[in-house]
């Protein structure tokens, strides 16, 4: 049942166009005001950011950031999701995805 909810909030996600696949959150440092400033390019400031769990910089360049939670692939969740209004999801982490709901 959960893994249904998932597909289920993903592919509505997908369908409103609320769903982002960036190549990777290729932060070298942990700059919050980089982040913020990318963000507001893809009009992502109320949004889950999911990314690889060796990416340490995003989560810290996120924590000060308000309505930006970060996950990775194995914290998908469906209330996350559903509580942000944009998904942003890393190719390697929609890999990592997929293969889970697979």
């Amino acid at each position: 049942a959960r893994r249904a909810a998932r597909r289920s909030v993903l592919s509505q996600r997908f369908a409103e166009n609320k769903l982002v696949v960036v190549k990777a959150f290729d932060l070298e440092t942990p700059k919050t005001k980089q982040l913020n400033a990318v963000l507001g390019v893809i009009g992502a400031q109320n949004a889950v950011l999911v990314g690889d769990s060796s990416n340490e910089n995003l989560r810290l360049s996120a924590r000060n950031l308000q309505g930006v939670e970060t996950l990775n692939a194995e914290g998908l969740n469906v209330y996350s999701v559903l509580g942000h209004d944009k998904l942003v999801i890393s190719e390697a982490a929609l890999k990592d995805i997929e293969r889970r709901l697979a």
